[in-house]
């Protein structure tokens, strides 16, 4: 009955839709006594929708900041703007993510750099495949150098 009051505009047209709308809920199984009620109300809620509905020519949504909020809605309020406010943290925005964020080392196709630990040069590379694995492979290169190193520093003494 809400919908019916401001899209149909000849008389007419509200009285079949209220027909269309009784018999569909007498179709499922509404009470007659509720069938009466049904155009009764609607006219009374449009009355009082009419009375204290304030005429705000836009609407803002706000995210809710405690002490900012309320501030903003009292000036927006002057210039005839209704702001409806809302939280900016949501369980939706908690647990929904919509995108599986990827590692930083499960990337492909980068450039990367890595410095070296012994004398401080930056080894700078691209590369098409995972970054972890060569980061890995440059692990293994370094503690096979220390290795070699230290075992020959050992045979000269």
């Amino acid at each position: 009955m809400n919908r019916c009051e401001p899209i149909t505009t000849e008389e007419a047209d509200k009285k079949g839709e209220v027909k269309h709308l009784i018999g569909a809920l007498r179709i499922c199984g509404c009470p007659s006594w509720a069938l009466k009620k049904v155009p009764d109300n609607a006219k009374e809620k449009i009355k009082t929708n009419s009375r204290t509905q304030k005429n705000y020519r836009s609407q803002v949504d706000i995210p809710y900041v405690e002490g900012v909020s309320e501030r903003v809605h009292r000036v927006m309020k002057k210039y005839g703007v209704a702001t409806a406010m809302r939280p900016y943290t949501t369980l939706r925005r908690l647990l929904v993510h919509s995108k599986h964020k990827v590692e930083f080392t499960e990337q492909c196709e980068l450039v990367y750099q890595t410095p070296c630990k012994d004398c401080g040069a930056e080894y700078i590379r691209e590369i098409g495949r995972l970054l972890k694995p060569r980061l890995d492979e440059h692990r293994k290169d370094v503690d096979n150098t220390l290795t070699m190193r230290n075992t020959q520093g050992a045979g000269k003494r």
